[in-house]
């Protein structure tokens, strides 16, 4: 009897001791940072065109400077509120109009026109998308850097004083003409664009498949805001998980092996649409990283943005631009 009660005590005792490394096991785990690989869930994002097509990748080549991200990177969970970004749409709407005189001319449930002496307002309600303009183009001036990054900030902190969009000086570009503006080289320019953007581990923020940043100021050489397009947004993100990006390699593996990639522009002077489902070549020239917003996730996650040449099934070739993660698709087989 006293041997049954011994072992039964022995049992208790390794019960517990069990239950203390468990514990333990359990707490060192969540404390200690863990080597891990974070996946996306398939998503629309970055395996959907805009057309809703689905591209066939071969022979995609990159030509371009690689990156080699030194620092980790981030996935955000979204917090987006179309309230807070109508409020802030109409506050703008009001401050433009006020103060270049502008009046409404037109409006429905999905668009509206004001006008004035100098300057044209017109409003997307769909899209929440803003466009100011100046009537006529006088100048031929070389416009400056400096002093242009600080008028268009001057002006969007009018139009969206809360706003977080900071200016991306390494994506400005350059333009002249009259009626239509056209590229041209900084030198030969007298519009130089502006892009602003939320930042997020100093990388500008885009949103799904869209091509532009949320806010872009165009100024002239006499320092003049020629035009304005602008798309407040109410986004707070907070981080989910931190990683190591994949390297551009990798991307090319996924996008070749796996199709993923969705090709987010296409060259307007086309003189017939390409198609799109079946990429036979392409030769990528340029890449940068930056965050896209997936609203079906409700995540903000890294991309590759490519540009280059391509070539469908059809043997048209064309200038395309597209978009890869910068992070693991899960494995979909």
């Amino acid at each position: 009897m006293k041997k049954s009660i011994k072992n039964l005590n022995w049992i208790k005792l390794l019960l517990i001791f069990s239950a203390i490394g468990i514990v333990i096991g359990s707490l060192f785990r969540i404390l200690t940072p863990q080597e891990h690989t974070p996946t996306l869930p398939e998503t629309q994002t970055a395996l959907v065109n805009p057309d809703g097509t689905k591209s066939e990748f071969q022979n995609i080549t990159f030509e371009g400077t690689h990156l080699a991200p030194e620092q980790e990177l981030g996935v955000y969970q979204a917090i987006l509120s179309e309230a807070k970004t109508k409020t802030a749409l109409n506050a703008a709407i009001e401050r433009l109009a006020s103060h270049h005189q502008l009046k409404e001319i037109y409006t429905d449930t999905t668009s509206s026109i004001h006008t004035g002496e100098l300057y044209t307002l017109l409003i997307d309600f769909t899209s929440n998308e803003i466009n100011f303009s100046k009537d006529s183009l006088e100048t031929t001036v070389i416009p400056g850097l400096e002093a242009s990054l600080e008028k268009a900030a001057n002006f969007l902190y009018f139009v969206l004083p809360e706003t977080n969009f900071r200016p991306i000086p390494q994506q400005v570009k350059y333009y002249g003409g009259e009626l239509h503006l056209v590229p041209l080289p900084k030198q030969e320019a007298s519009i130089v664009e502006i892009p602003f953007s939320v930042l997020i581990d100093q990388l500008p923020v885009f949103y799904h498949q869209e091509i532009d940043a949320f806010a872009r100021v165009f100024v002239d050489g006499n320092g003049q805001v020629q035009k304005a397009v602008i798309r407040p947004i109410s986004l707070e993100y907070e981080l989910a998980t931190s990683f190591t990006p994949i390297t551009i390699e990798e991307a090319l593996v996924g996008i070749n092996q796996k199709n993923i990639g969705s090709i987010i522009r296409t060259a307007a002077d086309n003189p017939t649409p390409v198609s799109l489902e079946e990429i036979k070549n392409g030769i990528l020239k340029s890449t940068n990283l930056e965050y896209r917003i997936d609203p079906a996730l409700n995540l903000i996650y890294p991309c590759y943005r490519f540009e280059g040449n391509f070539i469908d099934k059809n043997n048209q070739k064309f200038e395309g631009v597209l978009i890869t993660p910068a992070i693991a698709i899960e494995d979909r087989n």
